[in-house]
C-alpha cells in the first residue's frame, strides 16, 4: 500500500485497484486507519475525513 501512496495520493478504491482487488475491504479500512494512527499516512482534506473526495497521501516512508 505504502509503495501505491508512493506515486500520489489516492482515494481507497484506488488503493484497493492498486492491490488487485475489486472493492474496499475491511482489512484495507483497518490497515489505512492504523496508518493513519501512526502518521505514515495522511489525508488530502484533512478538515473533512468523510468527504466522498477524499484522498490519503504518504507522509513519511517507514523506517525498517
Amino acid at each position: 500500500m505504502l509503495q501505491a501512496l508512493a506515486d500520489g495520493p489516492l482515494s481507497k478504491s484506488e488503493i484497493a485497484h492498486a492491490l488487485g482487488r475489486d472493492a474496499v475491504s475491511g482489512a484495507l479500512n483497518r490497515t489505512i486507519r492504523q496508518l493513519l494512527d501512526r502518521d505514515e499516512i495522511g489525508y488530502t482534506l484533512p478538515d473533512t475525513p468523510n468527504s466522498r473526495l477524499q484522498k490519503y497521501q504518504l507522509l513519511r516512508w517507514p523506517q525498517r
